[in-house]
């Protein structure tokens, strides 16, 4: 083993909350300001990925299950969807449609994913939410 670079006591216990969304890096910062400042969560279990919460809808049966094992394992109680505007995996897959076209898709597809988690983690509470740029360098987040 190397040389410690850094230390940090836990408190080790589980939040049940998980959070989902885009791996953007021009979003991570203020998601996870926005889930602490304003949501008033500390602890979190993450899944960052491209499109983030759009895996859900065409959720393929090794991504449900690894998802149901950290659902189970960290006894989740709530789970938080984040989409942002002008995604570039959404802007990628479907390179021929308008801004707004690519808008109306995603919000459809998190609120598809909503369903979906409620229907497939009964009691688990699923909320939403949906940043943009606001003025020049501001992040905006509206519920879904």
């Amino acid at each position: 083993m190397g040389k410690i670079l850094y230390s940090f006591k836990d408190d080790d216990f589980f939040s049940g909350k998980l959070v989902i969304f885009c791996s953007d890096e021009r979003f991570v910062k203020a998601n996870l300001e926005f889930l602490k400042n304003h949501l008033k969560i500390e602890r979190i279990n993450l899944m960052v990925l491209p499109g983030g919460p759009e895996f859900i809808v065409d959720i393929g049966p090794d991504l449900l299950e690894r998802l149901k094992i950290l659902v189970n394992a960290r006894q989740t109680k709530q789970i938080i969807l984040i989409t942002h505007s002008d995604c570039g995996y959404y802007n990628i897959k479907f390179n021929d449609s308008s801004k707004d076209e690519i808008l109306k898709i995603q919000l459809n597809d998190i609120h598809k994913a909503i369903q979906k988690l409620q229907e497939i983690f009964n009691g688990i509470s699923v909320c939403g939410f949906h940043a943009y740029m606001g003025d020049p360098g501001i992040i905006k987040y509206t519920q879904i």
